[in-house]
C-alpha cells in the first residue's frame, strides 16, 4: 500500500514539475516578445531622437548661422545649455526611473521635446536656440542618454552589450539618412521646414511605445529579462531577479567611480566634432554635399561600430573595446589634419564615426562592468551627467579653437590629448573597481550574464 501511495505521490510531483516547466516556457516565450519589443522601441528612440535631433545637427551648423548671421561659437551654445541642463536633470532622473511610471515620465518628456524641435523653426536669435536648447536638455536628458541602457539593461540578462549596439546603431542610421534628407529638402522647406519636420518625425515614432511598451523593469508587468535562468530545480518559484554590485553609496565614496565619469565624460568631447563635419569639409575646399557624404560615411561608422563593439564587449569587456575604440580616435584626428583629398576624408571619416559607440556602447557597458546592476540607474545618472555636462562643453570649445585660428586642427589635438585621458582613467578605474565588494551573486558570473 505505501508503494502505491509513493508511485501516485511521484506520479503528482512530476505533473507538478511539467506544469510548472510549461509555465515557465509560456513566461519566457511571453517575456521574451516584450523584450524584443522594448528593444525596438529603444531603437526607434535613439532613431527619432539622438539621431535626428544631435546627430543630424550638422546640417544646421552649416545652415543656420550663415542665413542668421550668427558665429558659430554663439549657435553651437544651445547644445551646451542641452549638456548643462542633462547635467543638472539626470541624477534626479536616475532617482525618478526606479519609483514612478516610466510611461508618464517618458511620455511628458517626448511631447516637450517635440514642442521645442518645432520651436527651433521659429527662431531668429542666438538666445532663443540656447533657451530652447536648455529645455530639450531637462526633456531629452529623459530619452536621449539615460533609458536605452538602462532598459535594455533591465530586460536583457544575456546579450545586454549585442542589444545595446543595436539599439544605439539607430542614432547613427538617422544621423547618416537626416543630414542628406535636410539638405535634399532645403531649396524647398528651408532649414525651418527641416526643423518641423523633425519635430513631426520624432513624435510620431516615439510616443507609441513610451505609451504603451516600455516599462521600467519586467518584473512590473509579471515577466522575466530575456535570458533569464530559472534555476535548476525545475520548479520555478523564484521568478524575482536578483541583480547583484555595488551599492550607490559604496561606489560614489571610491575613486574608481571619479574616474569611470572622467571616462565616460571625455567620451562625449568627440561628439561634438560631428555637429562640425559638413563645415570641416568646407573649410579644406570640399562642397556642402560632399560634407554630407562624409557625414554619412560616419554614420556608417557608427552603425557597424555599434553592434561589432557590443558584441566584442560581451565576449572580451567593455575596457578592451573601448581601448580599440580610442586607437581608432587618434589615428583619426592625426589623418583629418594631414590628409585632405576627397578619398582620405572619405575613409577617415568612416572610421571616426565609431567615436558614438564610445558614448552610447562602450561607457555605458563600462560602468555596469565595474559597479554591477545593482544601483546601475542611479551610477549610470552620475556618469551621464559627465557626458552631457563634457559633451557639450566639447562643442563650444571646436567652436572657439576655429573662431580664433579660422581652422579645426587645435580641437583635433584636444581631441588627441583627451584621448589619452580616457585610457588613463579606464585602466586605474579597472584596477581599482576590483577591490569593491558586490552585493548578491559571484561578480564574475554576474558580469558575463
Amino acid at each position: 500500500m505505501s508503494g502505491e501511495v509513493l508511485v501516485i505521490l511521484d506520479r503528482r510531483l512530476l505533473t507538478a514539475e511539467r506544469d510548472v516547466i510549461h509555465l515557465n516556457e509560456a513566461l519566457i516565450k511571453k517575456s521574451n516578445k516584450r523584450a524584443f519589443l522594448v528593444l525596438i522601441g529603444c531603437c526607434l528612440l535613439q532613431f527619432a531622437g539622438l539621431g535626428t535631433v544631435l546627430n543630424s545637427s550638422a546640417f544646421f551648423f552649416a545652415s543656420v548661422p550663415a542665413d542668421l548671421g550668427l558665429s558659430m561659437a554663439s549657435f553651437a551654445l544651445w547644445i551646451t545649455m542641452y549638456s548643462v541642463a542633462a547635467f543638472l536633470i539626470l541624477p534626479v532622473i536616475g532617482n525618478l526611473f526606479p519609483k514612478y511610471d516610466t510611461r508618464v515620465l517618458m511620455t511628458t518628456a517626448a511631447v516637450i521635446t517635440g514642442a521645442c524641435i518645432f520651436l527651433f523653426s521659429l527662431c531668429t536669435q542666438a538666445w532663443q536656440f540656447q533657451v530652447l536648447g536648455f529645455v530639450i536638455g531637462l526633456s531629452g536628458g529623459t530619452l536621449f542618454l539615460f533609458p536605452t541602457p538602462v532598459l535594455i539593461g533591465n530586460w536583457f540578462e544575456k546579450k545586454r552589450g549585442l542589444m545595446t549596439g543595436i539599439a544605439m546603431t539607430f542614432s547613427g542610421i538617422a544621423g547618416g539618412v537626416f543630414p542628406l534628407l535636410f539638405s535634399a529638402l532645403a531649396p524647398s522647406i528651408g532649414w525651418r521646414g527641416n526643423y518641423v519636420l523633425n519635430a513631426v518625425v520624432f513624435l510620431v515614432l516615439v510616443l507609441p511605445f513610451t505609451l504603451f511598451v516600455f516599462r521600467y523593469k519586467p518584473e512590473q508587468v509579471g515577466m522575466v529579462p530575456y535570458g533569464h535562468d530559472f534555476g535548476t530545480n525545475g520548479k520555478g518559484e523564484n521568478v524575482a531577479i536578483n541583480t547583484p554590485g555595488v551599492s550607490v553609496r559604496t561606489a560614489a565614496k571610491s575613486f574608481a567611480f571619479i574616474l569611470a565619469l572622467v571616462a565616460c565624460g571625455f567620451m562625449a568631447f568627440y561628439g561634438g566634432f560631428n555637429s562640425y563635419m559638413m563645415a570641416f569639409a568646407m573649410s579644406v575646399g570640399q562642397t556642402m554635399i560632399f560634407g554630407s557624404l562624409m557625414m554619412t560615411a560616419l554614420q556608417i561608422g557608427y552603425i557597424v561600430a555599434c553592434p561589432v563593439m557590443g558584441g566584442l564587449a560581451d565576449k572580451f569587456g567593455a575596457k578592451m573595446t573601448g581601448v580599440t575604440l580610442i586607437v581608432i580616435m587618434i589615428i583619426s584626428f592625426i589623418s583629418f589634419m594631414i590628409f585632405h583629398s576627397s578619398v582620405a576624408l572619405m575613409i577617415t571619416a568612416f572610421f571616426f564615426g565609431s567615436n558614438n559607440a564610445l558614448v552610447t556602447v562602450t561607457g555605458p557597458l563600462f560602468v555596469r562592468e565595474l559597479f554591477g546592476g545593482r544601483d546601475y540607474a542611479k551610477i549610470y545618472s552620475y556618469a551621464s551627467m559627465a557626458v552631457g555636462l563634457i559633451g557639450g562643453l566639447g562643442v563650444t570649445i571646436i567652436g572657439v579653437f576655429y573662431d580664433a585660428t579660422g581652422g579645426y586642427n587645435g580641437g583635433f589635438t584636444a581631441g588627441i590629448i583627451a584621448a589619452l585621458v580616457i585610457l588613463l582613467a579606464m585602466f586605474l578605474a579597472s584596477s581599482l573597481g576590483k577591490k569593491l565588494v558586490w552585493e548578491g551573486l559571484d561578480k564574475k558570473a554576474a558580469v558575463e550574464s
